[in-house]
């Protein structure tokens, strides 16, 4: 290869093959837990709207929604639809707008710090996710039961389907 002042020459690069490359390897990698759709599920019984307010990339959107994963939330909120990322505080402000809701009369979970921060100054309740363990003990001391043996057989179907169509990806 000749070098241009130190440099190698450009190379054109195939950017929709590695777009495709890296699709496919998130479809392959991200999975939703049983036990996270349960507690979801245990959260819509007990009257909740539950809503996914998501940092995120088209490429993981896109395999996401293919997978069905959002599926099981009322509402999604992805930052790349609105444009902000969290802990932007605009996008807090931005949801409960679209929610017509008070941050007061909501509750937001998340596993990171820096994201609870700007949802308690706003007023809502906050719950760092550690642990699905230590989130069902929380759940359970805000009055939140275990599931009943209908809704868990109703979980697995969902795995089951989720199962199949992640393996369309492969």
């Amino acid at each position: 290869l000749k070098q241009e002042n130190g440099a190698l020459p450009l190379k054109k690069i195939n950017i929709d093959y590695y777009l495709e490359l890296w699709f496919h390897w998130y479809s392959q990698m991200a999975h939703i837990y049983p036990e996270m759709e349960e507690i979801v599920l245990r959260l819509q019984k007990a009257g909740y709207i539950v809503s996914l307010l998501s940092n995120t990339i088209d490429l993981h959107a896109r395999s996401n929604e293919l997978k069905g994963f959002f599926d099981i939330f009322d509402n999604v909120f992805l930052s790349i639809d609105i444009g902000k990322r969290k802990p932007d505080m605009e996008k807090y402000k931005r949801v409960l707008e679209i929610l017509k809701t008070k941050a007061e009369k909501c509750v937001f979970i998340d596993d990171k710090l820096k994201n609870l921060v700007p949802a308690r100054q706003l007023g809502m309740i906050v719950i760092m996710f550690e642990s699905i363990e230590k989130f069902k003990v929380k759940l359970r001391e805000i009055g939140i039961a275990d599931l009943s043996k209908h809704l868990r057989n109703e979980i697995k179907k969902k795995y089951k389907h989720y199962k199949m169509k992640r393996k369309e990806y492969k």
